[in-house]
This record gives structure tokens, C-alpha cells and sequence, in this order.
């Protein structure tokens, strides 16, 4: 089957993917419609297309007046390498993203500043002060007793820079990046896998006909 329209006639046979209804779409800043629509492969294009079955606004518009998914499993195929490619650049993006955060737990540089410029440590401790974002960095892993405010004895970082966030740089970001990006494919292909079978598996409906209606 496929889409068919008020005159009979079959559109995208083989190739429609997925049934929406009762979509909300805005009109007007203050006025809406709802929609019937299908998910249908354009092998023109290599993508998916939106096709509007049925629109409502006051008054109904029939495109399409009966159908079914009826997607080949060629075109599943199509459709989950699509998906795959978009939830890896998706990731891909948010990991050199993120790669280029600094946290507590990450290794930076003193690139400026008062003091300490050019040392390397691992970020201990992050907090604000009224000029804003601050760190503390442990330049060694040496541990003296520190004595605090309460006269409690602690072990705490003896070589310490004190800095503005502003004033670091952080290190190995490549590295960081090469890493995250392993398992980027085999995720991104997980993810593209559980949208086809949650295609083949859903409960809503995989049909419509509204021969009668639209008469």
C-alpha cells in the first residue's frame, strides 16, 4: 500500500516510514491547527520528507484520503544510516563541545594573570568570589596537614595556585576528544537501531482511511 489520494491514485509506495496524528501546528501567533502526517523517503533527496495527510484550521483539508506504512525493508535500511549519521554528528558535536569545558578534575595551564602563570596542575577545588569564577590548582601531588578555620586537622595540596577561571587553559583537549570519540560510531549506531525497531514495534496505528469522511 501507500498514500493514496482522493482520486486513487498511489504516492510514495514502499516508502512511507512512519504515521503522525494529530499534530499541532502554529498558523498565526495566536492560532493553531492540528495535522495528519506521514514520514516518507525521497530517494531524490537520500532523506525523509514530511507529508501532510490531513490538516485541520477551522475547516478540513484532505491530501490524502487512505494509506498505510508500508516502507521496504531497502528503505529502513536508508532510513536507519540516516539516523546513524545524525546521532554521530550529534555526539561528535557535543564532545568537542564539552571537550572544551573546564571542571573540577581537569588538567589546565596559568596562561595569565597575577600569579602562577605557567605552572600545570589538576583543578581540586572550583568556586565564585565577587570577581567571579575561581579555581584552585594543585601544581603536585604532595599532601601536607593543613589546619582549618574549626581547628581541624586535614590533609590538603601543599603547592597550590589560586586563579580566575579566566585565567587557565586546559590541556590535552585532543586527547580528550580522540578518546570520547571511540565509541561514537557503535553508539550512534545502537541508538539508529532501537529507532527501527521501535518503528516495527509501535503501538499506534500504521494506518488511516478517510474515504468516507472526505467524500
Amino acid at each position: 500500500m501507500a498514500l493514496y489520494d482522493k482520486n486513487g491514485v498511489a504516492h510514495y509506495e514502499g516508502r512511507v516510514i512512519e504515521l503522525e496524528f494529530g499534530r499541532s501546528v502554529q498558523i498565526m501567533s495566536d492560532i493553531w491547527g492540528s495535522e495528519d502526517r506521514a514520514i516518507v523517503w525521497n530517494d531524490d533527496k537520500t532523506t525523509t520528507e514530511t507529508v501532510c495527510i490531513k490538516f485541520d484550521d477551522m475547516g478540513v483539508t484532505y491530501h490524502y484520503v487512505s494509506g498505510e506504512v508500508d516502507a521496504t525493508e531497502e528503505v529502513l535500511e536508508k532510513y536507519r544510516k540516516l539516523r546513524e549519521e545524525a546521532f554521530y554528528q550529534e555526539r561528535a558535536r557535543k564532545i568537542q563541545s564539552d571537550a572544551g569545558v573546564i571542571n573540577k578534575g581537569d588538567i589546565v595551564k596559568v596562561v595569565r594573570g597575577r600569579s602562577g602563570v605557567g605552572e600545570i596542575g589538576k583543578i581540586f577545588w572550583e568556586g565564585e568570589s565577587k570577581w567571579g569564577r575561581k579555581f584552585g590548582i594543585a601544581t603536585s601531588e604532595v599532601k601536607v596537614e593543613k589546619q582549618l578555620a574549626n581547628g581541624k586537622v586535614v590533609m590538603g595540596n601543599r603547592d597550590v595556585v589560586w586563579t580566575a577561571a579566566s585565567n587557565v587553559q586546559k590541556l590535552h583537549v585532543d586527547k580528550i576528544i580522540e578518546e570520547n570519540m571511540k565509541d561514537c560510531r557503535e553508539i550512534a549506531k545502537d541508538r539508529a537501531d532501537q529507532v527501527i525497531e521501535q518503528l516495527k514495534i509501535s503501538p499506534y496505528s500504521k494506518t488511516f482511511d478517510y474515504k468516507s469522511k472526505a467524500a
